[in-house]
């Protein structure tokens, strides 16, 4: 990452870098090592203030701490608890709860949804190489749906308070996020 408020960072596996526009920023994300393969994700959300200052920040949320727990690593200005210490997910103006999770076999978490009312929910599973496997691989199941790495999906009918189940069900451990949004 390298932006035009002087932030030049190389970051690692596990570490979410949060950037706000706000007013105006330029930034780029690139790969820095011409022999190997970068593979990351990037997220948008829209914010529900205008006219932010710009702003950045970086958090590591270690595949221990994710390991067969869902983690909260964004979360609402709004629902936000307010401190600043690394294992707090990182605060945004939109309403928007983002969580991860790296699910054994086996294993399965609970979301409960963030708000009352209407949500939407939308998951993703993070692919573990750079081809989507043909066959086996990581696989998680939510209500009667299966999602392979590389898949996403939409929950439909999401309503606080209420909850949302995740089971791994593939062959090795599946890395995915969790996006608990309102309308």
């Amino acid at each position: 990452h390298k932006d035009s408020m002087g932030n030049l960072e190389n970051l690692r596996r596990g570490e979410v870098q949060f950037t706000s526009a706000g007013t105006g920023i330029r930034h780029s994300e690139y790969n820095r090592n011409k022999n190997e393969d970068c593979h990351f994700l990037q997220i948008w959300a829209k914010p529900n203030v205008s006219r932010l200052a710009p702003s950045y920040k970086t958090r590591k949320f270690t595949d221990e701490m994710k390991t067969d727990k869902l983690v909260r690593i964004m979360e609402s200005v709004d629902r936000h608890s307010g401190k600043d210490a690394e294992t707090e997910p990182i605060p945004m103006h939109a309403d928007l709860s983002m969580s991860a999770s790296i699910l054994s076999p086996g294993k399965s978490v609970t979301h409960e949804l963030v708000k009352e009312g209407e949500r939407k929910v939308f998951l993703h599973v993070v692919m573990s190489g750079k081809k989507q496997p043909q066959s086996g691989g990581a696989k998680i199941k939510v209500g009667d749906v299966e999602l392979g790495e590389g898949d996403g999906a939409f929950v439909t009918g999401a309503s606080g308070p209420g909850k949302i189940e995740v089971e791994s069900i593939g062959e090795k451990a599946a890395e995915f996020l969790l996006f608990d949004m309102g309308k």
